[in-house]
């Protein structure tokens, strides 16, 4: 932090419900002012962890919901194929679902592929479009081959029969993400904890019906932090998708002292993903209310929220220093 600095705002997050003492003592230092957390439950963790509330601030993130993410620009999708880019022109089914997410434990990929493998099969008019890239567990292929081997051989899955599924570790520019999103009908995001949650909020932008867990920073824009809705309706239904139960926590990597985070429950996502499959006008009618949802994180309108705290800090307490007169901060 730079001496100088008359005050110092601390943008961050985390994904399991706490944060290590280290962290708190940072937040809690005198260098620090706020601390801009993106969701009600980093303000719940943060705080339960030790961090002051009253430098505890709500900033959500943002996208350009206008000019990028926005399906109305897609209308004509043969135009903007992606997949034809990856020579994958041919592949769709009736209905297609896609996962986006680094390659890494937290994002629950196991759970992910058992329950999508499981419950369809090559009969099934379906496609599972999983986009990923290298993370800490290394190549992707290599984890996900081993791992379906294992559960043919625990018959979870039966090999000979497997729905229709491709891997795309290529790279893909970032301006043409949002024309894969418009290909696909459904997204999948059954991860262990999110901080935020940002393909799945991209999902919502482009009309997609999402199907998150009921847990941790994707409440925030999607199933509503309090609500739980995976507790209220058989599917979790919710404006914008379904909210997948939580089974239990557990540590985060197996190691209390990064937190606990969440155990998706395997059997409701599958029958959440078979739900939207049967009842797909149910699903595209969710996905577009899904959308006017989190318009509110246009990111205009989340630098507007930015700027209004600046102006605030600046008129209420900065100046005020600086001119040697004192006066109370509503912040």
């Amino acid at each position: 932090v730079n001496d100088d600095a008359r005050y110092v705002i601390s943008r961050s997050m985390y994904e399991s419900d706490r944060i290590q003492e280290s962290e708190v003592a940072k937040c809690n230092s005198d260098k620090i002012n706020e601390v801009w957390v993106p969701t009600d439950f980093n303000v719940d963790s943060f705080k339960s962890s030790g961090v002051k509330s009253s430098k505890l601030f709500q900033i959500g993130e943002g996208i350009d919901m206008y000019n990028t993410w926005n399906p109305a620009l897609y209308t004509n999708k043969s135009d903007h194929s992606v997949l034809a880019k990856l020579g994958l022109e041919n592949t769709k089914k009736g209905w297609n679902l896609m996962s986006l997410f680094k390659f890494e434990r937290r994002k629950n990929w196991k759970g992910l592929l058992e329950a999508y493998l499981s419950e369809f099969t090559s009969k099934d008019d379906i496609c599972f479009f999983l986009k990923t890239h290298e993370g800490w567990e290394g190549n992707p292929e290599t984890w996900i081959k081993d791992y379906l081997g294992k559960l043919a051989r625990k018959k979870i899955i039966k090999s000979k029969t497997l729905p229709c599924i491709y891997l795309i570790d290529s790279m893909i520019d970032a301006d043409e993400l949002p024309a894969l999103f418009a290909e696909m009908d459904g997204f999948l995001l059954p991860s262990h904890a999110e901080g935020w949650g940002l393909p799945a909020m991209e999902a919502m932008a482009m009309e997609l019906p999402v199907a998150v867990t009921d847990w941790g920073g994707v409440t925030h824009f999607s199933s509503g932090y309090s609500e739980r809705a995976s507790t209220k309706d058989p599917y979790g239904r919710f404006k914008g998708g379904y909210a997948i139960k939580v089974e239990k926590l557990e540590a985060a990597f197996d190691n209390p002292s990064k937190g606990y985070w969440a155990v998706p429950s395997v059997p409701h996502m599958k029958q959440i993903l078979r739900h939207m499959y049967e009842h797909q006008e149910e699903a595209k009618a969710s996905g577009k209310l899904g959308r006017q949802k989190v318009l509110k994180y246009d990111r205009s309108a989340v630098a507007k929220d930015i700027l209004r705290s600046f102006n605030e800090i600046y008129t209420e307490i900065v100046r005020p220093s600086t001119t040697g007169l004192s006066k109370s901060s509503s912040r």
